[in-house]
Parts: structure tokens; sequence; C-alpha cells
């Protein structure tokens, strides 16, 4: 499945309002028309802090745009199953070994693309250089910013290939991009490789830690997905990836 270049009409911002007019349509359905065969395994669907797509909410709720569209999908194809959030790593490793998972939100990479089942893009993330706010740095390139300090990214993400694959070795690897945060802020990192959806709207999940960091460099776009254990059976993902195209036609 190729991910350098998709169009993508449904984002965090419009999902709301297509889901509110799908429910409504779907609402109309007699009982019995068209209903999908229900899966007896539940699925256990792992997810990350990774706000505004994924995150613990003020009342202890895993929320985010991307939860209300797994929980949605898993609705309209009748699937069993329970939401887990944790650091990624550990998150990622369980879904490659263990049956009856999936994860979200994951980028497709050309390595990652053979070990799971996918259903998408379903929406994109910008990843984005933060430094602490009272820093100045001058940068406008990835070589640039090799060279501006140690970089604090959680391990294992498609961030932290990126910068290896990019032969950049001066990393803090940590569990999660709150400590990635953390790391900046007391001095044990001096850039944060975040992304802006997290900068923008990630204050519910990070609180004002992200009002002492700002904007260094912009770096690029990638479209995320829902990935699926490698043996999940293509009907599964096909009635996946045909309920989101059917919201996303809203």
């Amino acid at each position: 499945m190729k991910t350098e270049s998709f169009n993508l009409s449904i984002t965090s911002l419009t999902f709301l309002v297509c889901l509110a007019i799908t429910g409504l349509l779907s609402a109309s359905l007699p009982v019995g028309a068209d209903q999908p065969e229900t899966r007896s395994d539940p699925i256990t669907v792992y997810t990350e802090s990774n706000p505004p797509f994924s995150y613990i909410n003020q009342t202890g709720e895993i929320n985010g745009s991307m939860v209300l569209l797994v929980q949605h999908l898993a609705d309209r194809t009748q699937t069993k199953y329970t939401l887990d959030l944790r650091d990624w790593s550990s998150a990622y490793e369980n879904v490659l070994s263990t049956p009856n998972t999936a994860i979200f939100p994951i980028v497709q990479t050309s390595n990652r693309t053979p070990l799971f089942k996918w259903v998408g893009p379903v929406d994109q993330m910008e990843y984005a250089f933060y430094c602490r706010s009272s820093e100045v740095m001058n940068v406008s390139s990835l070589e640039d910013i090799s060279g501006a300090g140690i970089i604090a990214v959680p391990k294992e993400t498609a961030r932290h290939h990126m910068l290896k694959d990019a032969n950049i070795t001066n990393l803090l690897p940590v569990s999660t991009d709150a400590e990635a945060i953390d790391a900046v802020l007391h001095g044990k990192a001096d850039i944060w490789l975040g992304t802006r959806n997290m900068y923008n709207d990630g204050r519910e999940a990070f609180g004002a830690d992200l009002n002492q960091l700002m904007l260094i460099n912009s770096w690029k776009s990638v479209p995320l997905y829902i990935a699926f254990y490698k043996d999940t059976p293509d009907s599964l993902i096909e009635r996946w990836q045909q309920e989101f195209d059917d919201l996303n036609r809203v």
C-alpha cells in the first residue's frame, strides 16, 4: 500500500460532523438491513497518548478524534473490542505478536507494511521540532537540527526510526512524548521531535508544559492508519475500510 500521497477529506476537525450525519442515516435503517456479521473474538485495540488523536482526558477516560473513529467503526462492523492506552513500544510489540489486536494512530512505513494489515489512511500528522522558549535556535534544515543538541523522541516510533535512518545519533529515546517534553524543560535534552497536532491541541493531555516550548522547524506530514495483527481475517479489514470509506464520503 502506497503512502507517498493520498487524498484525505476527513480530518480531526470534520470527523464529528460526519459521524453525526452517519448516525442519523444508520438510525433510519430497518433492523437487519445490511448488518455485518458479528465477530466473536474481541479485539484489544492499543493506543498511546498522542493528542488530539488519543489521550487520557481530565476525567480519566481515553478520548480523542481517532478514539471516536475507532469506536464508530467497531460499532458499525459489530466488532467487540477493548481500548488499552500505554506507551508506544509496549503497544507496538503486543500487536506484532498477539492475535486479535490492533493499534492506532500508526504511520505506515516500508518496513512496517508487511508486519500488519492496514485500514486508512484516516488522518494525518505533522512532525515538528521544538525547543525551550528561552532558547534561540536558528535552524532551517535537518542537518542544522542534528548539530543543535540532543533530540528527545519516543523510542521505536516512526519519528525515532526516521531520525536514525538520517544518521542522526544525538538522540534521547524515551517512553512517551510527555517524558520527551519533560527532558527538554529540565535540560536533559535540547529539542523535542513532536508533532504540531500535539502542540496545538494537546493542552488537556500535557498541560501548561507546552507553553514553555516553541516551534523551531516543521519537518514533514505523514498519513495515519489503524493497523491490525498480521493474521487478522481480510474480511474484517475490508469491513473496517469500507465503513471508513463510507464515512469519508458523507
